[in-house]
């Protein structure tokens, strides 16, 4: 069965069968008229969602009138992240602060916030917490 392509607002890794339903990530994206660019990920990300995800993410910023991109990650609703979603966010951060802009996670979950630690990568300035 051929996985079908995702749309712009959400991520599914899975079939439309539901089978697999716990791998789904969905993204919303939302640009702000501050001119930042705000994605609401919530699921998982991980090996099986981290590339559409990371495809995503790229041309949504591509996409974005602000120059240089000012990004804003909600991590609210994120259930779980792996060393692929890990690279993905590195990845897209390099790229963005390349053009000089400007990446934020914010409201990390505590398995966010756990891997990031894990990675000495937590308190760095790329993340907000909860106001």
């Amino acid at each position: 069965m051929q996985t079908p392509e995702p749309r712009p607002d959400s991520l599914a890794s899975t079939p439309p069968d539901g089978v697999g339903a716990s791998r789904r990530l969905d993204a919303k994206t939302e640009q702000l008229t501050s001119g930042v660019l705000l994605v609401r990920a919530s699921g998982r990300i991980d090996r099986n969602t981290a590339f559409g995800f990371e495809r995503q993410l790229i041309e949504d910023i591509r996409r974005t009138p602000a120059s240089p991109a000012r990004v804003m990650l909600d991590l609210s609703k994120v259930t779980f992240l792996d060393r692929a979603g890990l690279n993905v966010l590195l990845r897209v951060q390099a790229r963005i602060e390349a053009g000089a802009g400007e990446l934020r996670l914010v409201n990390p979950t505590p398995s966010v916030v756990r891997l990031l630690h894990q990675a000495h990568l937590d308190g760095v300035s790329w993340m907000w917490p909860a106001d």
